[in-house]
């Protein structure tokens, strides 16, 4: 429930990196990075996405080309820990996964 307020209070500081397309790999770490600012030090995100399976034969979701950009679960870990986040893959099936990052402290940083 927190996170669905902050994501309600936020959204206008905290727009899709692209309205157009999902964000590339350097428009997801920036976008990763603008969250942890505005999250409180406490904070959760969760990132529900489809992503680049270890296995080829794993990518079943149908994709829009030109739209969908997924990244790997390594990429979007490594994205998160540089943002601020301690993340950690709670569920993934073939080419979805669900990554929960909680809030670090910037100044532990």
């Amino acid at each position: 429930m927190r996170a669905s307020r902050c994501c309600r209070r936020h959204a206008r500081r905290c727009p899709p990196s692209a309205p157009s397309s999902e964000p590339d790999g350097a428009a997801k770490a920036d976008l990763f990075t603008r969250v942890r600012e505005i999250l409180s030090p406490d904070g959760r995100f969760v990132l529900a996405d489809v992503i680049l399976p270890d296995d080829p034969a794993d990518a079943v979701t149908s994709l829009t080309p030109g739209f969908d950009k997924p990244s790997s679960v390594a990429e979007q870990l490594a994205w998160l820990a540089a943002a601020g986040f301690d993340a950690r893959v709670r569920w993934s099936h073939r080419d979805l996964a669900v990554i929960v990052g909680e809030a670090v402290y910037l100044r532990d940083r």
